[in-house]
């Protein structure tokens, strides 16, 4: 090969490379940011699989773009418990996808706290200082109780306040 045909192949060739860096670089991305998900995941697949509790009993629900609000009616004979963690998630290309925090380490105390049975609970959750002001769309709250998941389904549109009332 003359020198003038590998000074026409040179720029391929860098450009081949520089490709095969930005391809490189993206596929380790995606890794890290599925292996930083993945817990979330994990936890958040078998809660809407379950499809809810069908005896902890949801009521008076009010939605803002940066709380939520409802009552809680434990029905069954049994007192449960259930901890502080609960989990946000978004209606997004045909699956659930957990709604990305504003960089707040977010932990969470495994306290059990207890639901007796019959027992009224009413909760007010304020999520501006982890995911913000929530955009227009489909979301789920989920909490897990003892062997139980609460799913709580809700849109935000543009009529959606912006805090609880």
């Amino acid at each position: 090969m003359d020198n003038d045909a590998k000074k026409r192949l040179r720029p391929k060739i860098l450009i081949i490379a520089l490709i095969a860096t930005v391809f490189s670089i993206v596929v380790i991305a995606y890794g890290l940011w599925i292996a930083a998900i993945s817990p979330r995941h994990r936890w958040i697949t078998p809660a809407i699989r379950s499809g809810g509790s069908e005896n902890i009993v949801t009521s008076e629900i009010s939605v803002s773009r940066t709380g939520l609000a409802f009552s809680l009616y434990n029905s069954t004979d049994e007192d449960t418990t259930y901890g502080e963690f609960w989990e946000l998630v978004r209606w997004r290309f045909g699956r659930w996808h957990p709604v990305s925090h504003r960089g707040v380490n977010r932990f969470m105390s495994e306290v059990a706290l207890s639901f007796p049975s019959g027992a009224i609970n009413q909760y007010h959750i304020e999520w501006d200082w982890l995911f913000g002001e929530l955009q227009n769309g489909r979301y789920m709250f989920i909490r897990k109780y003892f062997n139980d998941y609460l799913l709580i389904e809700f849109t935000i549109d543009a009529d959606t306040s912006t805090v609880l009332p």
